[in-house]
């Protein structure tokens, strides 16, 4: 990645630095493994609605020429699905509402845990830098625990 800088709105000595790539790039590079498989899914999920939307026409166009054939009864079941279609509806809904609210709650669970280790980090490193003597023998156990956090993030990505 190329940084450029850039002079500062009042003409200053100060520069802020500002990154080539943009946005849209990152999202790609951050997307590209599940490209496929979106493309996939949505691809199948259109013609999964064509079929559909193709038999719903040929069953309304043979219920149009036979009355009372085999097409215009399966038109009246279809008809009369609408109650238990939105029962399913519902039930989904209060289905997908658990969902979400089990995955909040264990988002927040993480947080909080993720909080009282940076907590406990924080303590560690002050009682360091309270109790050695050594200057050098601290900071080099701060810099550990400032590592040791940076790997956990890492590991829980």
């Amino acid at each position: 990645k190329k940084n450029l800088r850039h002079a500062t709105k009042d003409g200053d000595a100060e520069s802020k630095i500002k990154n080539e790539d943009d946005f849209v790039t990152n999202l790609f590079h951050a997307t590209a493994p599940y490209l496929i498989f979106m493309c996939a899914n949505i691809a199948v999920f259109t013609v999964w609605s064509c079929i559909c939307a193709w038999g719903a026409d040929k069953l309304k166009a043979e219920a149009a020429n036979d009355p009372s054939g085999k097409a215009d009864r399966w038109m009246g079941y279809l008809e009369n699905t609408s109650d238990g279609l939105k029962t399913i509806g519902v039930l989904f809904t209060f289905s997908l509402i658990f969902r979400f609210n089990v995955c909040y709650h264990r988002w927040w669970e993480g947080r909080v845990y993720w909080g009282s280790m940076i907590s406990a980090c924080l303590d560690l490193a002050q009682m360091n830098r309270k109790w050695i003597a050594d200057m050098a023998v601290a900071d080099r156990i701060s810099r550990f625990i400032i590592v040791y956090a940076y790997a956990c993030k890492s590991q829980l990505r």
